[in-house]
């Protein structure tokens, strides 16, 4: 069984960026752990933990082992997803392949050079377990639509009907 290991920065991070990849994961058996930083450290204060965060992921490494790590892309601007990502590569760079998860208002440039096909149904799931944060509600980007259409965007890109994108950081093959 694969293991994956999805970071978050923030509760809604993971879902916003891999939420239907995370669903078919689940449903092709792979064993997927969620770590999440927020519940630790408080919002925007991530560069005053760096050592914190890395020695969280080290541990997290070391009991988990997971084949393949989701983190946020390398170019994405928001400051505490820059601290995770940094960290997640010093933490997993010769242990796991690393992909970084898309965010596109937080992405100037985007590095797409993976991508998950996904069916309606992983979509429709990822839109039920944002259902969670109704506080996010009133964000551009929190709507169907857009979820929607940047699925259908991807899908377009690789033959499909929806994916999500990614960016290689690392990919190790064993």
């Amino acid at each position: 069984m694969k293991k994956i290991l999805v970071i978050s920065p923030h509760s809604d991070d993971a879902e916003l960026g891999m939420g239907g990849t995370m669903d078919k994961l689940t449903k092709d058996g792979c064993q997927i752990k969620h770590l999440v930083f927020d519940h630790e450290f408080a919002i925007r204060s991530f560069p005053e933990h760096r050592q914190e965060i890395l020695d969280r992921l080290i541990e997290m490494r070391d009991k988990f082992k997971p084949d393949t790590v989701f983190c946020p892309a390398t170019t994405d601007v928001h400051q505490d997803h820059q601290v995770v990502n940094a960290e997640t590569i010093r933490a997993f760079k010769t242990n796991a392949s690393i992909l970084g998860y898309e965010l596109p208002w937080n992405n100037i440039n985007y590095h797409s050079n993976l991508s998950i096909k996904l069916t309606k149904t992983n979509i429709d799931n990822k839109w039920k377990m944002l259902q969670a944060f109704t506080t996010q509600f009133h964000r551009p980007y929190f709507n169907k639509n857009f979820i929607v259409s940047l699925a259908t965007v991807r899908g377009v890109q690789c033959h499909a009907e929806f994916a999500e994108s990614f960016e290689v950081i690392r990919w190790l093959i064993s």
